[in-house]
C-alpha cells in the first residue's frame, strides 16, 4: 500500500488549503467592504451626499 499514506496527506493538506482559501475569501471580502466604507464616508459621500 503505497498510495495510502500520500492519499491521506493529499486528503489532510487539501483540508488545510481549502481553510486556508476560505479564510483568504472571508478576509478579502472584509476589507474591501471595509475599505468601501470608509471610501464612501470619507471622499465621495462628501462630495455627492451633500
Amino acid at each position: 500500500m503505497h498510495s495510502f499514506p500520500m492519499n491521506t496527506l493529499y486528503k489532510r493538506f487539501w483540508n488545510k488549503f481549502s481553510f486556508f482559501k476560505m479564510t483568504v475569501t472571508f478576509l478579502l471580502k472584509s476589507s474591501m467592504t471595509l475599505s468601501f466604507c470608509f471610501f464612501f464616508r470619507s471622499g465621495f459621500g462628501k462630495k455627492y451626499l451633500r
